[in-house]
């Protein structure tokens, strides 16, 4: 499905998700667990009790398979049938906040990213340096496809956060 997926900056992908399950999942964890200082929570820790395991900056050559196995207290929930069911191997799945009025640095990933828009407003956009290309990732419910190894920065010039699901992908 993600055959030659190198040639985009962006797409939304054919595959889509029940959003309103979506939100109230990710809804109930963000009211158990506070977001950390990377505004992230990490819902694939290599199995790992740790909420915050596998957030913020990845190191090159970094074990992503282990970020495959989801946290403890997910397993035999509906996330395992959420994940089973993508037609994507991904890994180092978060919840991602970007609070009002907020920029991340510009940057690289060592891998490409899946998003979903959890929730959104119109002034929220990722920014492809090179390319001088802003994209929004709507509300949708469809799974989209970023190639973050692309020199990029997201910023959110709304009001409220800007709160995606995303999911390291193998392409």
């Amino acid at each position: 499905m993600l055959e030659h997926a190198s040639i985009f900056l962006f797409k939304r992908l054919g595959h889509s998700v029940n959003l309103k399950r979506l939100q109230t999942e990710c809804y109930s964890i963000m009211s158990e667990v506070p977001f950390d200082e990377r505004n992230q929570i990490c819902l694939q820790t290599g199995g790992i009790d740790d909420w915050y395991e596998g957030t913020g900056a990845m190191k090159q050559g970094e074990d992503l398979d282990f970020y495959a196995r989801l946290h403890p207290k997910l397993q035999g929930t509906w996330w395992e049938t959420f994940f089973s069911t993508l037609p994507f191997r991904v890994s180092r799945t978060r919840i991602a906040r970007l609070p009002p009025r907020k920029c991340y640095s510009v940057h690289t990933d060592f891998h490409r990213t899946l998003h979903i828009a959890i929730h959104t407003n119109p002034k929220s956009y990722f920014l492809f340096i090179d390319e001088q290309r802003l994209i929004h990732i709507p509300e949708d419910s469809h799974v989209w496809y970023v190639d973050t190894k692309r020199s990029h920065t997201a910023f959110n010039g709304g009001d409220d956060s800007r709160i995606h699901l995303m999911m390291r992908v193998d392409d």
